[in-house]
């Protein structure tokens, strides 16, 4: 019996090692529709809480500091990723807790100021947040691009849906505690009380239990609950009963996939720092070799134990102009937010710093949108893959509104419709007769024997 060969004209790396989907998650974060979202929501965010500021306390102004704390946990999270320091307490798992600590510590402190800040963000978040992930479901599913108006208008129309998919399960950790407490005011009777609730107490284990149950499926199915509602256009119910389903069901295979996504998400995060730094430096460098002008006055000594800039090591770097210094420091690898020095300028220089420091800090807060759009594009592929893992649902799978506000297509142009032969007859004609097959057959003619 001849032996069979077979050829292998190719491997389907994405079918047979699931995990590398996540590695689109760049490429699709990156997309312009999903910065500008996660953008104008920084933008928002950012205003909101200097506008709250306003109306605020004098000598309160909590915002800056809160805001300056969660960029430095993120930071942390980022260098503890790339330095490969997972675990507790200098590590990724300590910045992400005292991360979380440090919005719940805000709101003790100032908890009028924060409750409503958390407010104006969760709707936000809704709005930006669902929007985002809309984009990312069809985008991953169809490798087609929904319009930023279509994504909007999605989840506006389900911002109930993403507000409260994230509450319910909180909601009801609170009315189980609640309810345990007051059944537990039965222990205050005198002789009875305490054998009675002493009896019952494993009812008290048992809301424990379920208590502990929701919260573990909240805080580890949260990342699952938006892009739930973005694929399977459904609502807060369905976001929770997946997410839970999903995180009990495969515990350890959604552990591996957010943990591929971390780590992946922070090296093209430090990749994108850096190539900012470089339009930064290089463009400090060179709008640095044409301004001659000298500050009103000099500045004071830098500190030997400033960082060095990218600029520093360039082999043919001019003398220190004093203006332009002042209006923008250079920018370094350990600070790219450096202010300009008010006090060294003049009116009109000083509105030009301010301008200056607007476009730097607009194109720093990239990398803030990344993040934001990072988190919401890769949550909805690991959504895709726990789905099919669970259950055996195809990855272009999603659910879509046909609507022309969703997906542009070409218009083509109708074919033109010929008039019926009788259309074209008059009205006093009569009706033209049928013709059968015989009478449109030509006439068959009798040709001459050929002579023998």
């Amino acid at each position: 019996m001849a032996e069979e060969t077979h050829v292998v004209h190719g491997f389907n790396w994405r079918q047979a090692f699931p995990f590398t989907h996540i590695f689109r998650a760049f490429r699709i974060a990156i997309h312009p529709s999903k910065m500008v979202l996660a953008l104008a929501f920084l933008g928002l965010i950012y205003g909101g809480g200097r506008l709250l500021e306003l109306f605020w306390r004098k000598g309160n102004r909590p915002f800056e500091p809160f805001l300056r704390d969660q960029v430095e946990y993120l930071n942390a999270i980022v260098t503890f990723t790339l330095a490969g320091n997972f675990f507790y307490p200098a590590g990724v798992i300590g910045a992400v807790i005292a991360f979380c600590a440090s919005i719940a510590d805000y709101f003790a402190r100032y908890p009028a100021f924060f409750a409503i800040f958390y407010l104006y963000f969760a709707f936000l978040w809704s709005v930006f947040g669902g929007a985002i992930a809309r984009i990312a479901a069809v985008h991953v599913a169809r490798d087609e691009k929904i319009s930023v108006r279509a994504s909007v208008k999605f989840s506006v129309s389900k911002i109930l849906s993403f507000f409260f998919a994230p509450v319910i399960p909180l909601l009801i950790v609170i009315l189980l505690g609640l309810s345990m407490s007051v059944v537990s005011i039965i222990g205050n009777i005198p002789w009875v009380g305490m054998p009675v609730l002493g009896a019952f107490f494993f009812l008290m284990l048992i809301g424990g239990f379920l208590m502990t149950l929701v919260l573990v499926g909240t805080v580890g199915g949260f990342n699952l609950m938006y892009p739930t509602i973005a694929v399977e256009g459904s609502d807060s119910f369905d976001a929770i009963s997946r997410s839970f389903s999903y995180l009990y069901a495969r515990p350890w295979r959604l552990s591996f996939y957010t943990l591929v996504a971390i780590v992946y998400g922070a090296l093209t995060y430090y990749f994108l720092k850096l190539f900012i730094l470089i339009i930064l430096s290089l463009t400090h460098y060179f709008v640095d070799v044409g301004i001659w002008t000298q500050a009103k006055s000099a500045p004071a000594p830098s500190s030997p134990a400033a960082p060095m800039s990218m600029t520093d090591a360039l082999p043919i770097r001019p003398a220190p102009r004093e203006l332009w210094n002042q209006v923008w420091p250079a920018p370094s690898v350990d600070d790219m937010r450096i202010r300009p020095n008010y006090s060294a300028l003049n009116g009109g220089d000083r509105v030009g710093a301010g301008l200056v420091f607007f476009w730097v800090y607009l194109t720093l807060s990239i990398l803030g949108a990344y993040l934001i759009s990072y988190y919401f594009s890769v949550n909805t592929i690991i959504y895709y893959l726990m789905r099919q893992e669970v259950d055996a649902t195809a990855l272009d799978d999603v659910f879509v509104e046909q609507s022309e506000d969703d997906f542009v297509e070409t218009p083509t142009s109708p074919a033109p419709v010929t008039p019926a032969p009788d259309a074209l007859a008059t009205p006093d004609a009569p009706p033209a007769q049928p013709i059968s097959p015989l009478e449109q057959a030509p006439p068959i003619v009798d040709k001459p024997s050929d002579p023998i």
